[in-house]
């Protein structure tokens, strides 16, 4: 997530955005001294300046709207101090606290405080208490702790069912600038970011109404309020996004000091509706916390207006050098506008003896192209004639082919019928020569037995005696 200026890592976990100094140390008690509540220091690290300033702007609005959620009842203030917040409610509330450092736990009692205890997490406190409070508060409490959920957890079981806890805690912004937050208050070991809050606080089966807050100049809070019953989450919503909205005019009393001391004090958003209430401060008593915060945020809005200031004679003068360079700008492009004028003329002159050389030859162009008309259309003419002598020959071509085709039909049956009679012509022409070889064969045979027989006699004639 970040480096803090004292070289400790912040670590953010990825599933749900809480953050977490990468170790955590042992003793972690050590930071809350008598020390830490009083400091005058310029720029300490731990602790506060002044503490009596910061509860003033950081602790009565929500007195303010405690009252709004509750008429009285229990009501158990975790990290009291000295009960800043607690001795702002009316007397229908029974008071306790949580608080680690004695010198506080002292001015608590003194106050009429019941103390539980020094911290949150010891065990015996939510086995001792469980389901006892009305209202829990943690403001600024959370991210100080060991376990971050082991104290949520432990908060919410002190809860009656019909119970709530207010909290706040430092936001790292995805809007706002976090620098502060790496800076200062180096004493907190948890970072809460993102959706962390919510996950955590819906995981453990109860209902979260809150917001990221911008403290104007500082850096961002998450002002939350969680309770049990989800039917009231409705009417907290609606209260809620009244409490902290800047515009408008609200009726209610309690609720218009509740988004007075929250927007325009603690988280100094000066809007003309939010100011236009600073009468309604003066039901409270104006002690010099209050009155030192309100002079904090005028002298806030003085710096920023003598700033603006600054600013806008600086932006003046960057106005009046801005004037006198356009105006030597402007000197001198009027001079080459002149020359461009001037140039512009004869560029003129030279565009009218060629628009007329132009026409001219546009004339030429023109009667050319129209006697290439005239020799297109004959030839289209001509072709069109052509066409149609091709045509009409192309039929009589189809009808010459037609005739010899069927002519050529018929020789061919012609000759079918030759070829069969030839065939059987033939075959009877086979048989004749046949029986003629035959006939042949017969009477070469007879003609041999005669000659032999001629033979013979002429034998036999020749030798009887004379």
């Amino acid at each position: 997530m970040a480096t803090r200026t004292d070289h400790v890592a912040v670590l953010r976990c990825d599933e749900c955005g809480l953050g977490v100094i990468e170790a955590i140390p042992d003793d972690l008690g050590s930071f809350y001294d008598d020390a830490y509540y009083g400091s005058q220091q310029v720029d300490c690290a731990v602790g506060y300046n002044d503490y009596q300033l910061m509860a003033e702007h950081g602790l009565s609005w929500a007195a303010e709207l405690v009252c709004r959620l509750k008429d009285g009842g229990t009501i158990l203030d975790i990290g009291c101090a000295d009960g800043n917040l607690l001795k702002r409610l009316p007397s229908t509330f029974d008071l306790y606290g949580i608080e680690i450092n004695e010198g506080m736990i002292a001015h608590a009692t003194d106050a009429n405080i019941t103390i539980l205890g020094r911290d949150l997490l010891d065990p015996a406190i939510p086995e001792t208490h469980a389901l006892q409070f009305d209202c829990v508060t943690a403001i600024a409490v959370f991210e100080h702790l060991r376990d971050f959920r082991r104290g949520v957890q432990a908060a919410l079981s002190l809860l009656k069912p019909d119970g709530f806890l207010l909290f706040e805690v430092p936001y790292i912004s995805d809007t706002h600038e976090n620098r502060v937050w790496f800076e200062s208050s180096l004493e907190h070991v948890f970072y809460p970011s993102g959706d962390s809050l919510r996950l955590l606080i819906e995981g453990l089966g109860f209902h979260l109404v809150g917001a990221e807050i911008y403290i104007r100049d500082f850096a961002s809070n998450f002002v939350g309020i969680v309770f049990r019953d989800g039917s009231l989450a409705d009417d907290i919503k609606e209260l809620f996004a009244r409490i902290t909205g800047t515009e408008g005019r609200i009726a209610e009393s309690k609720l218009r000091a509740a988004r007075q001391t929250l927007m325009l004090i603690h988280a100094a958003q000066s809007t003309p509706d939010l100011v236009a209430g600073l009468p309604d401060l003066s039901q409270s008593p104006l002690d010099v916390p209050l009155l030192s915060r309100i002079a904090q945020l005028w002298t806030s809005d003085l710096r920023r207006l003598t700033a603006a200031r600054t600013e806008c004679a600086a932006i003046t003068a960057k106005y009046s050098a801005l004037a006198n360079e356009s105006k030597a700008t402007s000197e001198a492009m009027e001079a080459q506008i002149s020359e461009l004028s001037d140039h512009l003329k004869e560029e003129a002159a030279n565009y009218a003896v060629l628009l007329r050389t132009s026409t001219a030859n546009l004339d030429m162009l023109q009667e050319r192209i129209e006697r290439l008309s005239n020799q297109l259309n004959q030839e289209a003419n001509n072709y069109a004639v052509l066409s149609r002598e091709s045509n009409a020959h192309s039929e009589a071509l189809q009808a010459q082919i037609k005739e010899h085709s069927e002519q050529l039909r018929r020789e061919t049956a012609n000759y079918a019928a030759l070829a069969r009679e030839s065939k059987a012509h033939s075959e009877a022409l086979e048989a004749q020569i046949e029986q003629i070889s035959s006939q042949l064969k017969q009477e070469t045979e007879s003609y041999a037995k005669l000659t032999l027989q001629s033979e013979k006699k002429s034998k036999g004639l020749g030798s009887v005696p004379n």
